[in-house]
């Protein structure tokens, strides 16, 4: 479904993502799988082989699940990663709720089920020590990396 912008007319993001992401069923995505169900921006670098970049101080990721057909009290979100530098701790908010501070390297997040009853779901990742690869080795690299996404899934409780 396609959300109206205040004035009436329609986000184009959001006609993108409503006509390109398919419903997500919580199976274990890795970065080939990405582009069909969860949206990476903003404040992610260039997809590579591996996973992901998060560039910058927080990170969108946005998908559309399938309804669970039964009542549910919780989901899991089960990340896999890596961190770059000396950063090890993100803050996770799911809808706009705060659900905490975690070390996302191999992490599984419980929210309430409530957060997944939307269209669509929204994860933001605050990013405490972003580096850049020319601050910490000398390489050409300018971006402000923290976290690399590898794969991420969602469990229904």
């Amino acid at each position: 479904e396609i959300e109206n912008n205040e004035d009436g007319t329609h986000d184009p993001l959001e006609y993108l993502l409503a006509s390109h992401l398919r419903e997500w069923d919580g199976q274990r995505c890795e970065i080939e799988q990405m582009g069909d169900y969860i949206f990476l921006s903003p404040g992610w670098s260039f997809p590579e082989s591996w996973g992901v970049w998060s560039e910058g101080d927080e990170s969108l990721l946005r998908f559309y699940p399938i309804p669970p057909e039964q009542d549910i009290e919780q989901v899991e979100l089960c990340f896999e990663g890596q961190y770059y530098g000396t950063g090890g701790q993100t803050r996770v908010e799911v809808c706009g709720q705060s659900v905490g501070e975690f070390d996302l390297t191999q992490c599984t997040v419980r929210v309430p089920a409530g957060l997944f009853r939307g269209p669509d779901v929204k994860i933001r990742l605050r990013h405490n020590n972003p580096q850049s690869p020319r601050e910490l080795e000398g390489v050409g690299d300018d971006r402000r990396i923290q976290y690399g996404l590898k794969a991420l899934a969602w469990n229904a409780l």
